[in-house]
């Protein structure tokens, strides 16, 4: 009986492991302070993030700040990205997967820089005139390999609410990107934006209040060449956005009341222990 219990409770566990179920959120040790952030990039590893910090001493505009951490249970340490400073707000900061590439919005623009190394400092950036020809555009992220841009903005023809989402698609990552159409599929005639995609580009996260509210969504599709489904809200309590995804999809920052929050998918290892130990205590 006890070797039945155990069979089926490994295969729950596995399948909620594949599923997922997001772990609660909770604030992120060293990415907050007294003043207004929220996230734009966490690395793979979960040792690397930039955030946006504004209304401050120095600076009442948002800017780019760096957090990094020696392990995934260390508080990061942060500091200003400051010659990417600017009298403009500069925000939404996202590194390449080699480090030597940065893009970020300056004001309602996307630029571009690079730097010699990962030690070395950022160059001036340029602007990415591919996708400004938009008009205002904001929160632009890439998949690993450049390849596939998810931003928004309020402008641009058929543009069904405030804010709306876009892609766009590269063969080269020096190239300019084209085939840039409105994602019809998940807008509405609500505000839908704050969007990031996983390092594969067939995962979508973004914000919307096409419920009277502002909650996170999700949606996936099959192919690069396919549209996205249907998107199903995730389960965090509304006034949660932003959501910022690592390139492996398994986790997620979050912009709530001003600070950063941070919610994951259990590794099925993990889940497959939490499993056993609750089949253990069934037993006894």
């Amino acid at each position: 009986m006890y070797r039945l219990l155990l069979s089926i409770g490994v295969t729950l566990v596995l399948s909620n492991a594949v599923f997922g179920d997001w772990s609660t959120p909770v604030q992120v040790s060293g990415l907050n302070s007294a003043y207004i952030e929220s996230a734009s990039y966490i690395s793979e590893d979960g040792l690397t993030a930039y955030i946006n910090r504004g209304s401050t001493p120095d600076h009442y505009v948002f800017q780019i700040y760096k957090g990094t951490r020696t392990s995934i249970n260390d508080p990061f340490t942060v500091s200003r990205v400051s010659e990417l400073s600017s009298y403009l707000h500069t925000t939404y900061a996202w590194q390449s997967t080699d480090g030597l590439r940065l893009y970020y919005n300056s004001d309602w623009s996307f630029k571009m820089s690079t730097r010699q190394s990962v030690n070395a400092t950022w160059s001036s950036g340029s602007y990415i005139t591919s996708l400004n020809n938009i008009g205002r555009v904001e929160t632009l992220k890439l998949s690993s390999d450049e390849l596939t841009a998810i931003f928004d903005s309020p402008d641009g023809p058929n543009v069904k609410g405030g804010y709306d989402m876009y892609i766009a698609t590269r063969t080269d990552k020096n190239a300019p990107f084209a085939n840039i159409r409105l994602l019809t599929e998940l807008n509405t005639s609500a505000h839908d934006n704050g969007a990031s995609i996983t390092g594969d580009g067939l995962t979508i996260f973004f914000q919307s209040t096409r419920s009277g509210q502002m909650f996170c969504y999700k949606a996936t599709r099959n192919s690069l060449a396919d549209a996205f489904g249907t998107p199903e809200q995730l389960p965090f309590a509304a006034g949660f956005g932003i959501p910022t995804i690592s390139a492996d999809g398994k986790t997620l920052l979050l912009a709530y009341n001003n600070d950063i929050y941070i919610s994951s998918i259990p590794e099925p290892a993990t889940m497959m222990l939490l499993g056993l130990g609750a089949l253990c205590l069934r037993k006894k």
